[in-house]
């Protein structure tokens, strides 16, 4: 029976984000005018050169969000094709990908100024928010999937042995056998109720696990025998309850599993094509400080502007003999008076 010790690490991405995301907040509140101006007269806002898009503030925003979302990746890599114990558990590397997925999408709203004026740019933003509302669904899913505490799917045998291991244990400290009458034989449930449907029937059993929990830490708290040994107690019989409950839906859970990753992962191949060329066009097309500074950063000498050669002391002309002004020609004057003479 594994370790009932819940990793730290969700509780460590959980407060990261937040602090993430209370800082680029914190940071741009005072030009938070600036993100609700129509377009026409963001132009005039004396801070429009940092906080556009292909701006200092709004291009970073952009590429830490594009950053964010293709190591937001490395969940299915370690999922799927890395088993290595010591890299951390996968319910570790899930807190990661929510928390890249959600500071992603922080940035990407930041980059867009509220703003969407390109087919390509509004297609990608749609797609993130699509990712991120399935994204958060699925999260609420995958914390009531059968799952070990490290974060790996449990076979439907494995939970009926999880079960027992966990029964024999409660008994040696104590449970009354009243607390297993309604646990001996779980009903393993279909699975024929939908998606929507199969979702409110994982809220309602939800509220169902919290008022059994709260039930059996009553009981426990208020029998003397039980009470001397509740640290150990209410923690194996919370995951008893949650385990039991698992089984009674076990077949129901796995299709919405099922279901929600189908759809969550073609929308996320969507969003990543959209970006791609997104980047591809902004990059040929717009004029981008960052490309300007990359190029810098790698090819200082192509990027520095080029210097006029030294060349030898100049010449001088070779003197020449200046020429006369040319005189004009002017009618002789006796031939003028003459002229004159005859017409009078």
């Amino acid at each position: 029976m594994e370790d009932l010790k819940k990793p730290f690490a969700p509780t460590l991405f959980l407060w990261l984000g937040i602090l993430m995301c209370g800082a680029a907040v914190i940071r741009l509140w005072p030009d938070r005018g600036y993100y609700f101006l129509p377009h026409a007269t963001r132009a005039v806002h004396p801070d429009h050169e940092l906080l556009r898009s292909s701006g200092k503030y709004g291009l970073t925003f952009g590429a830490i969000g594009t950053l964010l979302l293709f190591v937001n990746l490395t969940y299915l890599i370690r999922k799927n094709y890395i088993h290595i114990a010591w890299l951390g558990s996968l319910r570790s590397w899930m807190a990661f990908h929510v928390f890249t997925g959600l500071v992603a999408g922080v940035m990407v709203l930041l980059h867009s100024t509220f703003l969407l004026r390109s087919a390509l740019g509004t297609l990608a933003f749609w797609s993130m928010i699509i990712v991120l509302v399935t994204g958060l669904i699925g999260r609420f899913i995958y914390a009531h999937s059968p799952r070990s505490l490290k974060g790996s799917e449990l076979e439907l045998e494995q939970i009926r042995h999880n079960l027992e291991e966990y029964r024999k244990l409660l008994e040696k400290m104590g449970m009354p056998l009243d607390f297993f009458r309604l646990t001996d034989a779980p009903t393993v449930k279909g699975s024929d109720k939908g998606f929507v449907g199969a979702l409110i029937a994982m809220a309602y059993g939800d509220l169902e696990l919290k008022r059994e929990q709260a039930n059996l830490r009553k009981l426990v708290l208020t029998t003397p025998r039980l009470h001397a040994m509740a640290h150990q107690i209410l923690p194996l019989a919370d995951r008893y309850c949650e385990e039991r409950q698992w089984m009674s839906r076990y077949h129901e859970l796995r299709s919405l599993m099922g279901g929600w990753r189908f759809m969550h992962r073609w929308i996320a191949i969507l969003l990543l094509a959209a970006v791609s060329f997104h980047i591809f066009v902004a990059f040929q097309m717009g004029n981008l400080w960052l490309t300007d500074y990359f190029k810098n950063l790698f090819h200082p000498a192509a990027a520095a502007p080029a210097k006029p050669a030294v060349s030898a002391a100049p010449v001088a002309p070779p003197l020449t003999k200046p020429q006369p002004l040319p005189v004009p020609r002017h009618k002789h004057p006796k031939k003028a008076h003459k002229k004159r003479h005859r017409t009078t």
